[in-house]
Parts: C-alpha cells; structure tokens; sequence
C-alpha cells in the first residue's frame, strides 16, 4: 500500500500517544511512504512543545529531529506541491499547510493516512475525501487495488441515475419509431434516434462529465471499461490505458460506457 503521512501520524512513531502502535504498523508495512518536507518541521515543533510541557526531555526532542529526517519516507518538495496546494485549500477553504499533504497524495494517487479528524471532516462533502484515511482504518482493508478513486461515490452514483433515466428514454424512442403506422416492426436509422441524445437526462449526464476534472474522467472511463470486462480486470492497468484517451474527441463513446460504471465500481470494491 502507497501512502502519504502527516504529522499527526510521524509523531505517533516516537511518543507513546493513543494510535502509537497502529502509527508504528503502518511505517513497516507501507510499500512506500510520501510526505511533503513540511512534515519534518512540523513533527520537529511537536517535539519542541512536548519538551517545554516537560512531557519528553530536551535529549529526547533532540532525538525525534534527528530520526524524523531519516524516517523511511520519501519527502517531496514544498515547491513540487504549493502551487496545487493552493487550488486545494481556495476550494475547501483550508489551510494550505494541511492541503500540501492533499496534493501530496493526489499526486502519487496514495491515500492520505492522517490522525487528525479535523482534515478528514473539512474533505468529507469533496472529491479529496477519496485520498482521506484515518490511522487504524487502512488496517482493515484489503489494499489489493492500493488506489484511491479521484471521482467521488455521490458523483458516480448521480451518473449512474442518469444514463438510467437515458436508457429508458433511448428504449421509449426506439420503440416509438420501430413501427409503422399499421403497428408492424421497421427499421429505423440511428439518426431517427439521435432524439434521444437531446433529452435532459443525457443532457444531465453530459454536463455530469462535463464538471469532472481530468483526473475523474479518467477514473470514469476506467471504471467503464472495468465493468464492461473487454479490458481486462487490472484497475491499475486499466486506468493507465485511459489516461491517454480522454479527449473532448472521445466524450461520446465515454458517455457510453457509463452504463457499466455500477458493474465496474463492484468490481473495484471487490478489488478493494
């Protein structure tokens, strides 16, 4: 499992805090750690009040700074993730420090394991809740997929609904013109059904895909291709095949797949 820590969890590595021992698995079952380098500084300063609160000795801090910076992560510049950071806390309203480990994990598509609530509660009505774990949770899970989703469940689900109120106007077109006035079955063209493509519901689903950042589109048509089962069942596979075909060019057959999301998204789960 990929990750990316906080400071509210490298802390838990040297204090004998609540979660001490969940913060200490977690460091050696990790494939790979990530941290912006704010962490050392931050995880330094926790040192420091620890000391003043006479709570550690002055050696002790001394020894946290030191082995902080050894600690098996690899630490990302701050000049690598504030511009992003940035963007991140202007559409949470959130402090960029604690958005620079947001960033962090977007990047490396790693969930962000965090013991503090107060992050995870500020992402809990956004799409970075997806990157968002609190320590002790990961222990449960089976990281056979190891990826979070950018794309959020509420929006998938909001897809899913429309492509279903699509489908059934497609199939109430269809049947309109797929008989002649004597009630007996004709041919019909796909431009007699086009209609279809100019209902609210597919225009609800247009703009459903429409609002989606790059990297939720690309989670859109993975989770399509997923559920349909030509491409195979490898999500990390999968979603790097369709990195390189989202396009405006390719909205249309994309939009067309979201009939297999809810097929693609138990798929991922099982995964999961």
């Amino acid at each position: 499992m990929t990750v990316v820590v906080d400071s509210s969890v490298a802390v838990k590595w040297f204090l004998a805090e609540p979660d001490h021992a969940d913060a200490v698995a977690l460091s050696k079952t990790a494939e790979q750690m990530y941290a912006p380098e704010l962490l050392i500084a931050e995880a330094t300063n926790v040192a420091w009040k620890e000391a003043i609160r006479k709570k550690i000795t002055a050696e002790q801090a001394h020894a946290i700074a030191a082995q902080i910076a050894q600690a098996p992560v690899r630490f990302i510049s701050i000049a690598d993730l504030h511009k992003r950071a940035l963007e991140i806390a202007v559409e949470i309203n959130h402090p960029v420090y604690d958005c620079l480990y947001l960033a962090c994990a977007e990047r490396f598509e790693a969930y962000l394991i965090t013991a503090d609530r107060k992050i995870l509660n500020k992402t809990r009505s956004f799409a970075y809740s997806n990157f968002v774990m609190l320590l002790g949770d990961q222990i449960v899970r089976n990281d056979a997929v190891s990826k979070p989703l950018h794309i959020s469940r509420e929006t998938l689900e909001r897809a899913i609904n429309a492509t279903a109120l699509f489908e059934a106007t497609h199939r109430n077109v269809v049947e309109q013109i797929a008989k002649n006035q004597d009630g007996e079955f004709k041919f019909h063209s796909a431009q007699e059904a086009a209609i279809a493509f100019q209902s609210p519901a597919y225009r609800a689903l247009e703009r459903i895909y429409a609002s989606l950042s790059h990297e939720e589109k690309i989670d859109f048509l993975a989770l399509g291709w997923l559920g349909q089962g030509y491409s195979g069942s490898n999500w990390k596979e999968i979603r790097q095949r369709a990195k390189s075909y989202i396009s405006d060019d390719h909205a249309r057959y994309i939009l067309s797949l979201a009939i297999y999301l809810r097929a693609g998204l138990q798929i991922f789960d099982r995964q999961s």
